[in-house]
């Protein structure tokens, strides 16, 4: 980011970020912390240069109101803040193969930077996928799905990474597959009826937690497109209830 784009969200001018950048004035502690929050930054990162780099630690806004602005960020972050660091980052600390990781709930500690901690959560899921055998793997790969993939390119991305299992275009499902010719017969008489197919769509909606189209239903209807293990047996649950 260039100073000129940096400057407005730290409320200073671009001479004022190249003189911190240029170590020719310290830093004050209002600057600091705007920094921080901004990009999601450890406090202790900044001011002592300890890693982690990440994540923030929100601050009350009562013992922000204490702090004068024009107080040095080292000197607040020894003075008030390094116990409060120091407790959350060894709350959120968690040993893996010998290396320091972070996870945490965004959403407790009101961090809007979700984006960043991605790759973090990546690795774990990737530690946690190698000891699933492959039936448990897809379905953790489902319920994984469920909650982020439809909504988030990124997530897709972290999928293909940690080698989980997309539905869509999975092979593990072939112990429902054998069926599929027989299920699909079914399926076309069950939707004769007006207005059924629609149903039928709304019903996988709801049961995947991701929109599924009309039209995706009309291609597995027709044969065009084989359906993904779970929606195959997702199918085979609807056609049984319309039958019964």
């Amino acid at each position: 980011m260039s100073q000129d784009a940096l400057a407005p969200r730290l409320g200073l001018t671009r001479a004022q970020v190249a003189n911190v950048e240029a170590v020719r004035v310290p830093l004050k502690f209002r600057e600091g912390i705007s920094f921080c929050s901004l990009f999601n930054i450890n406090l202790r990162w900044l001011a002592t240069g300890k890693l982690p780099q990440q994540p923030f630690t929100p601050i009350s806004q009562a013992l922000l109101n204490a702090i004068s602005e024009r107080e040095l960020f080292s000197i607040v972050y020894g003075r008030h803040l390094a116990a409060i660091v120091e407790a959350r980052l060894k709350e959120l600390k968690m040993e893996a193969n010998g290396e320091e990781k972070l996870i945490f709930d965004f959403r407790r500690l009101g961090v809007s930077h979700a984006e960043s901690h991605l790759e973090n959560v990546t690795s774990l899921i990737q530690s946690v996928a190698k000891e699933l055998d492959e039936q448990k793997k897809l379905q953790f790969a489902f319920a994984l799905e469920r909650l982020a993939f439809s909504h988030s390119p990124s997530a897709k991305a972290a999928v293909k990474k940690i080698k989980l299992t997309h539905p869509a275009t999975s092979d593990k499902g072939l112990h429902v597959k054998p069926r599929l010719p027989s299920l699909l017969e079914r399926l076309n008489r069950a939707t004769q009826e007006t207005g059924k197919m629609s149903a039928l769509a709304n019903f996988l909606t709801r049961a995947t937690g991701g929109k599924v189209p009309l039209a995706s239903v009309s291609r597995w209807l027709s044969g065009k497109r084989e359906p993904g293990g779970e929606i195959t047996l997702l199918l085979q649950k609807w056609v049984e209830e319309q039958e019964r």
